[in-house]
């Protein structure tokens, strides 16, 4: 009797999560060209900059069920850094002109769309000539 109970119980647990066996780990790293941004403007703020990325692994599964997580990789001196997005980076040009920067992802249904901003939403012209992302589930 309590070895068909504990068969019973161990078949209900197998198979009520059977939805999470599903999802499978996902790592990618994207390099999003500046040059290939385009530029949107949604509200009074001003404009921005976007990126869409066509991720077919990015299914309704995951997109229910899944945690997606988003970084920008960077390089200070020779060290690799990950940093969790959305992510704010402070610059200054060559003339002393000094401006914020805000880097962050949108997840859809099969879709990454990287968006940029800048503080004042006027420049769009990105201080990076591209931007290495990260995304994992």
């Amino acid at each position: 009797m309590k070895q068909t109970f504990l068969l019973g119980l161990l078949f209900l647990f197998f198979t009520s999560c059977s939805e999470y066996y599903e999802l499978s780990e996902f790592s990618e790293t994207y390099r999003v060209f500046a040059s290939d941004m385009r530029i949107g403007k949604t509200d009074e703020t001003g404009d921005y900059l976007f990126y869409e990325i066509i991720e077919p692994a990015l299914t309704r599964a995951v997109f229910n069920r899944g945690m997606m997580t988003a970084y920008f990789r960077s390089y200070v001196g020779n060290e690799e850094t990950m940093s969790p997005l959305p992510f704010s980076d402070f610059l200054v040009d060559r003339n002393g002109y000094k401006w914020e920067e805000q880097l962050t992802v949108e997840f859809q249904l099969e879709k990454i769309i990287v968006i940029l901003k800048v503080d004042d939403h006027r420049m769009v012209n990105p201080f990076y000539p591209h931007y290495d992302i990260v995304v994992r589930w």
